[in-house]
């Protein structure tokens, strides 16, 4: 085995960390495997273990007032952001993957497998 999740794993720890303040890493997985790797190392990257986040969309975390002040702010500029998990480094755009229409499905078979996730750098 070569140990690609390995190499996935470091590869988004150094793309993250050479984004400016405000860069978006986006990331396709086409494997559950692959995508169980993006959503925890993005989830590490943060600082944030498993169980610190809850299930309506944000961390659990003091400074809540500015994260609901972030939260909006994105959601209305990015229609596309439903939830968020959010930390003094950055923010994750997806905290559910975005996948495929079933008209997207329909037209292109291949990406009825696709999830995109979206980490931004504070």
């Amino acid at each position: 085995m070569n140990d690609e999740l390995k190499t996935l794993q470091n590869s988004l720890y150094s793309s993250f960390d050479v984004l400016a303040p405000g860069g978006r890493l986006a990331v396709i997985s086409f494997h559950s495997l692959e995508d169980r790797v993006v959503k925890q190392t993005f989830l590490d990257i943060l600082g944030f273990q498993r169980e610190e986040i809850n299930g309506e969309g944000s961390s659990v975390k003091p400074e809540r007032q500015i994260e609901e002040r972030v939260e909006k702010e994105l959601k209305e500029k990015e229609e596309w952001i439903k939830q968020t998990v959010i930390a003094s480094k950055g923010v994750i755009l997806t905290k559910r993957p975005i996948t495929p229409s079933e008209e997207e499905e329909r037209l292109n078979r291949r990406a009825r497998s696709a999830k995109l996730r979206v980490i931004q750098k504070l």
